[in-house]
């Protein structure tokens, strides 16, 4: 697969927000980063636009994390959502998979951690793109 991966990316955080679409769209070219800080909007912004991926934080004001992946599982079910925390509990990553996210990847100081982000999130997506094609043979 090669072609262009629309990633929403939802965080408080408004600094972060430049910073690692800045980093993901340089890790690969494939990515194209929309960001989001409030919760609510970007909700509205998974039901209007169209996004390959969601990219989450955990911690955020209204709504975290996991209640986001909740709530766009209700209009969105096969949208595929990461959570993307800066959280350092074992309990939040078993909860988001437990809750239907398709990974859980810990914030770290440093850019270098962004390319293997960028690496899962291309891999989820191509992952997903490539499962309706696939048949189930006829025995």
């Amino acid at each position: 697969m090669d072609g262009p991966i629309d990633v929403l990316h939802v965080d408080d955080d408004e600094a972060l927000l430049d910073i690692v679409a800045t980093f993901l769209e340089r890790s690969n070219d494939r990515l194209r980063v929309a960001t989001e800080s409030d919760p609510d909007a970007a909700l509205r912004r998974v039901e209007t636009e169209s996004f390959d991926c969601v990219l989450s934080d955990y911690e955020m004001p209204g709504m975290n994390g996991i209640e986001l992946l909740e709530r766009i599982r209700q209009t969105r079910p096969d949208l595929p959502v990461v959570l993307f925390t800066g959280v350092d509990d074992a309990s939040v990553a078993i909860e988001a998979i437990e809750c239907g996210a398709v990974d859980c990847y810990r914030k770290r100081t440093g850019t270098d951690h962004y390319r293997v982000l960028a690496a899962r999130l291309v891999r989820t997506v191509d992952s997903r793109r490539e499962r309706p094609v696939q048949r189930v043979s006829e025995d």
